[in-house]
């Protein structure tokens, strides 16, 4: 990676952020307050058109929002889990300011003026809906009753209260009335076997105080009638209007739906136009500024440094200043692969980015991951399925989406991983070819390549294999480890915390095959070089680390056995269920492919996050420390749009 401190004429800093941005190799550095200050070098601001940027992105932004709820193009279960955007990409010319602003407002403006009418009228709906719902649910213990309004109106003689009490509040009512009034009053119950219960009560206009003081204690809840007519021509006509408003409100949602489809595309790429343009106004505050000229850090990669530099000099026609540092430790960092391994960056991400001029492990990291994925999985037919959805997945969502793309391709290496061991181990989901095709009791060993870790005494053969790839595995890990210290002339560190550790087991070895003063001589220089690098209490961490990250790589055919055990478990269950009269012709392919699916699934996950931890944990602790950061390019990120030399 390589740093540019760049010093160029204001005059030329617009044209040259444009460029720059188009060609999308170089990030620019947030330059340090503390460094500013020190070389007394003011902070640039955004450029002045900012504010006018951001204003129409915070519209168009709104506008999007707005019109989200009102698309009609649902999109199914899994596109939705994956988050795929199937929006074609519109095809749009470069623009200046002026003409970005213009067509940003062709489009932003009849945009919200209709959002805002149809909005509007929506609004007035649901509020006369709410109305009348509220009246509904008002005189609605009065349906069916023949009542008048009229009947409830204040009198000079008489008091009247309308309301819903607790039914269990209205015996206690009563008796409060008939203890003070005996037979002063009326009290009618118009509706309720349930909790609640609709009341009226009339006294005379002298024992007013009386009745609300007894309802005031039964807690009623009291209705206003400020209606007139009969109680059921109101609920009939509220129930005519409630039909006509929600007719009504779905008109407009239909028109919300069809502005959506019309303007939600255009306002998607407005935004990203603007978005685009607010980045070039906003980076100049990332820089230093002098009355004349302007200070940019950037960095690209070395391969790419030559041409930067001729980019800068020709766009700022020579007027510029450019010193180039190479190899800083605190450079950001840019993986760079094979095709064939791209996909697993994800996975290497996910844990830390190495710091710039450390190994990179994710070329280290694939071949085992698909190795051990498959190991663990091991069924052919799993394996087939894998595939297919690989393919699947990589035919209708790939070109959407890169991280699709590149999980199709790891789904892809683990289903073919998995069809190897399937055929190595005979497991056709489980032992159904074996047993329930062929007809051999002695079920997946009877067509295996190898062995079925299932049949008999097999076990036995897969417990030293699956140690020894796991001592192979951690051992590759010091290897890697004493390389990269090396290679960055870190010699102490390669000799004290990896070769130390690397002899350690070559010499058991050397032991165990009779070359006794030898491997007893590496072991013991082995162990002296952990004590002097780690001290004693490092000494006994390291060594029994490394001996329990061997042994937990017996998960390796610990998954392999359940996978395969499983699929036998649901074989005998649905050949049982095959027995049941009657049902068992239903039962049993339930069962098979419900079974199958689970198992399917279960171990899928598993499998993945048991290769993940051994690579996390067991690989990546003997020597990957991370802690890179990475290099996130100045570039126009393209989502909706797409740069034509002419739009017809």
């Amino acid at each position: 990676m390589c740093r540019m401190d760049c010093l160029v004429g204001k005059e030329h800093k617009e044209s040259l952020v444009v460029r720059l941005h188009s060609e999308g190799v170089v990030e620019v550095e947030f330059l340090d307050d503390g460094f500013l200050a020190e070389e007394n070098i003011p902070r640039d601001k955004p450029l002045e058109r900012f504010s006018v940027v951001s204003d129409l992105l915070s519209r168009a932004k709104r506008a999007v929002e707005h019109l989200n709820s009102y698309w009609p193009e649902k999109t199914g279960f899994l596109e939705g889990l994956l988050e795929v955007d199937r929006t074609e990409k519109i095809p749009v010319k470069r623009m200046s300011y002026s003409e970005l602003v213009h067509f940003s407002e062709e489009i932003i403006s009849p945009a919200e003026r209709s959002a805002n009418s149809l909005q509007h009228r929506l609004q007035g709906i649901d509020s006369r809906i709410s109305e009348l719902k509220s009246t509904v649910d008002r005189y609605l213990p009065f349906k069916n009753l023949g009542l008048d309004s009229k009947y409830f109106e204040e009198s000079p003689f008489l008091h009247t209260v309308v309301g819903i009490l607790q039914k269990e509040n209205v015996g206690l009512l009563e008796e409060g009335l008939y203890s003070k009034l005996e037979s002063r009053y009326l009290l009618v119950k118009l509706s309720g076997e349930s909790e609640n219960v609709a009341i009226v009560a009339i006294v005379l206009k002298e024992d007013a105080d009386l009745l609300e003081d007894s309802i005031r204690k039964m807690r009623l809840n009291r209705l206003s009638v400020d209606v007139s007519g009969k109680f059921d021509d109101i609920l009939a006509n509220a129930e005519l209007d409630l039909n006509v408003l929600s007719k009504e409100k779905a008109e407009v949602e239909e028109s919300f739906s069809k502005m959506s489809l019309e303007y939600k595309p255009r306002l998607h790429l407005v935004a990203e136009l603007l978005e685009i343009e607010k980045q070039k106004c906003e980076v100049f505050a990332r820089c230093g500024s002098t009355e004349n000229t302007i200070l940019l850090r950037l960095w690209t990669p070395q391969t790419k440094s030559k041409c930067v530099e001729n980019l800068i000099e020709a766009t700022t026609e020579g007027n510029c200043a450019i010193v180039k540092t190479t190899d800083l430790e605190d450079a950001p960092v840019l993986l760079d692969n094979p095709q064939w391994v791209r996909p697993f960056e994800s996975l290497t991400k996910m844990f830390s980015l190495p710091r710039y001029n450390q190994l990179d492990p994710t070329l280290l990291l694939a071949p085992t991951f698909i190795l051990f994925f498959g190991m663990m999985f091991s069924d052919f037919i799993y394996g087939v399925i894998l595939i297919l959805a690989a393919f699947l997945l990589h035919r209708n969502y790939g070109r959407y989406s890169n991280s699709i793309k590149d999980a199709s391709v790891l789904v892809a290496y683990f289903g073919f991983s998995s069809m190897f061991f399937g055929l190595l181990t005979g497991s056709f989901l489980g032992d159904f070819a074996g047993k329930y095709i062929f007809g051999n009791e002695t079920g997946s060993q009877a067509i295996a390549l190898w062995l079925d870790p299932l049949y008999n005494g097999n076990m036995m053969t897969y417990i030293p294999l699956v140690f020894a790839i796991g001592f192979a595995h951690v051992f590759s890990g010091y290897f890697f480890g004493a390389y990269d210290a090396l290679r960055r002339r870190q010699y102490k560190a390669a000799l004290l915390d990896y070769v130390s550790l690397m002899l350690f087991p070559i010499g058991l070895i050397l032991y165990a095959t009779k070359i006794t003063s030898i491997g007893l001589l590496l072991s013991a220089g082995s162990l002296l070089l952990v004590f002097l690098g780690s001290g004693i209490m490092g000494l006994y961490l390291k060594v029994s680390g490394m001996l329990g990250n061997v042994v937990s790589y017996a998960r390796l055919l610990a998954l392999m056995a359940s996978s395969s055990g499983i699929a036998m478990a649901i074989n005998f269950l649905a050949s049982m269920s095959m027995s049941i009269p009657y049902f068992g012709l239903i039962l049993s392919p339930l069962v098979f492919i419900a079974g199958h699916i689970v198992n399917l699934g279960l171990n899928m996950l598993g499998s993945f996050v048991h290769t993940l931890r051994l690579h996390y944990v067991e690989f990546f602790g003997t020597f990957y420390e991370g802690g890179g950061v990475e290099f996130t390019p100045f570039t126009e990120d393209r989502r909706y749009s797409k740069i034509v030399e002419e739009v017809k």
